[in-house]
């Protein structure tokens, strides 16, 4: 799509998967967030273990083992995503 960076090659990140979605209806007055923007994106990708960031949000030098724990914590049993703890707060 046009909000592609064209610095963003799969030579340059090769394991990157970017996904673009519809909005959910997300109906203020229900008590709905645009939040669940984010979970169901998360749903709808089905990896096995990945990260999803807000636009405010970077990643820095030593995330790489947040990746292992979300893995581990995400299993068989358990197969849906780990939440931000202040979710819902």
């Amino acid at each position: 799509g046009t909000r592609v960076p064209k610095s963003w090659t799969p030579e340059r990140y090769p394991n990157l998967v970017l996904m673009h979605a519809k909005k959910s209806t997300a109906d203020p007055v229900a008590g709905l967030s645009f939040n669940l923007n984010k979970i169901n994106c998360m749903m709808f990708t089905k990896i096995r273990t990945g990260m999803a960031l807000d636009a405010d949000q970077f990643a820095s030098r030593g995330l790489d083992v947040m990746f292992e724990r979300a893995a581990q914590e995400t299993t068989k049993d358990y197969p849906y995503p780990v939440l931000p703890v202040h979710w819902m707060s």
